[in-house]
């Protein structure tokens, strides 16, 4: 792990709100690392039914989520999610943190101190691939061991994509698994990749996912979380700073 070098926003085109939401976020954390917005693909586009759905992307037949199996809008999350990896592999990042639009704090600073805890952190330890900033635990109950001599947490089985820091080797390793032939939720293939994952069929998916990276997790992780639009301190100012204020003559 090296310092962060890009912050990845992940974003439905058609989610305008939920993104100026994310930006006015970053401007009040001062975070001073540059940004790229990476556009999420949507589950009923022509492109994802055309060219993404049954040919880039074979889905799981065995996954199960309470019964069901996966859905259009899990395997095109998963997509737009790894194609943000590719991405930052090929723009030869050493380091990301990937934030998903819905991504929030209920304080201002809140994000800053964490991101500089991770700073901190890999001065001394750096040998993780991945780290949660933000994350809900599967079980709440179950106790995570601290890593070494710090207070920071070796993850165990938990939920959400919406805060992640990822180094370069951890993105080449995931992109490198059969993923794209066994679609499952992205939130869930990462536990599987780092030998957490509780999910049914476990065995079966240890076969195609085994434990190929390691995984760290601040240990206030409930500080960062993911919020509707309608309850973030940011909704008066994005409503009133929509297309309703835009004019034709705005645009080129």
């Amino acid at each position: 792990m090296q310092k962060i070098d890009c912050i990845y926003i992940i974003n439905l085109k058609k989610e305008r709100a939920r993104l100026k939401q994310t930006l006015m976020l970053l401007a009040d954390e001062e975070i001073h690392i540059p940004i790229k917005i990476f556009e999420a693909t949507h589950w009923k586009s022509e492109f994802f039914e055309k060219d993404v759905y049954e040919n880039e992307m074979h889905y799981s037949q065995i996954w199960r989520e309470n019964g069901n199996k996966i859905r259009k809008g899990q395997i095109a999350c998963c997509y737009s999610h790894l194609k943000l990896l590719q991405d930052a592999v090929h723009n030869n990042y050493q380091t990301i943190l990937l934030l998903q639009d819905d991504v929030y704090c209920e304080k201002i600073g809140q994000l800053k101190k964490e991101i500089d805890k991770f700073h901190d952190l890999i001065q001394t330890h750096n040998d993780f691939d991945l780290y949660y900033v933000g994350k809900q635990k599967v079980f709440p109950m179950l106790e995570e061991a601290k890593f070494r001599d710090t207070s920071f947490l070796e993850t165990e089985y938990c939920y959400n994509a919406h805060c992640l820091i990822f180094s370069r080797e951890c993105c080449q390793k995931l992109l490198n698994t059969d993923i794209w032939n066994y679609v499952v939720p992205f939130d869930e293939f990462l536990p599987l990749c780092f030998g957490k994952s509780m999910c049914a069929n476990v065995e079966y998916f240890q076969k195609i996912f085994p434990k190929i990276i390691t995984a760290l997790s601040s240990d206030s992780f409930s500080n960062v979380y993911q919020c509707t639009h309608a309850s973030s301190r940011y909704k008066h100012l994005v409503d009133k700073y929509s297309f309703t204020d835009i004019s034709e003559s705005d645009f080129v």
